[in-house]
């Protein structure tokens, strides 16, 4: 990935996309992907990360004595 454009996906908080951005250039130019999917697959996965870490932060800030799941919730 280039510095310019690693650097506007940092300011533009966009980790999801920074961390697989270079992979799917590469799938894209191998297989000829239209510039839509690509985009679409980009957006996904920056959807993707933005879900589980305001999962991830909900749980952590919920106070919950203990860290349970579906399967252990009494």
């Amino acid at each position: 990935m280039t510095d310019d454009l690693d650097q506007l996906l940092k300011l533009l908080r966009l980790k999801g996309m920074s961390e697989i951005l270079d992979e799917e250039m590469l799938k894209a130019d191998k297989e000829s992907m239209p510039f839509r999917k690509l985009l679409a697959r980009l957006l996904r996965a920056e959807w993707q990360h933005r879900q589980e870490s305001a999962l991830a932060w909900r749980i952590k800030h919920a106070a919950m004595p203990e860290q349970w799941s579906i399967e252990s919730f009494p």
